[in-house]
């Protein structure tokens, strides 16, 4: 997913990481300044990989948010060892 965005005169002095965190707040800062330093923000045409940049205003920033990794869990088939079990509780001898 992309978003774009323009720093406007009002934005100069802000932290780049700063402004991208209020335009998107669902997502952390530390989950932006990753962003960032892998290269997934170009500003004005150009790769950016300081979250620190202090914006002046005009600059065009473009974020690519990668989509989510799937995470499937796999059961192992373990033997196990129930000393007891009912619907509440099950009891394993962990060896």
């Amino acid at each position: 997913m992309t978003h774009d965005y323009t720093a406007e005169p009002k934005d100069a002095g802000e932290r780049l990481d700063r402004f991208l965190h209020e335009k998107l707040p669902d997502m952390s800062r530390a989950r932006i300044q990753g962003l960032i330093k892998d290269g997934a923000l170009v500003m004005n045409g150009r790769a950016m990989i300081k979250s620190g940049y202090e914006l002046k205003g005009g600059e065009k920033l473009c974020l690519l948010i990668p989509e989510p990794k799937s995470t499937e869990v796999v059961a192992q088939d373990i033997p196990l060892e129930v000393m007891y079990e009912d619907s509440d509780i099950v009891v394993i001898n962990k060896q």
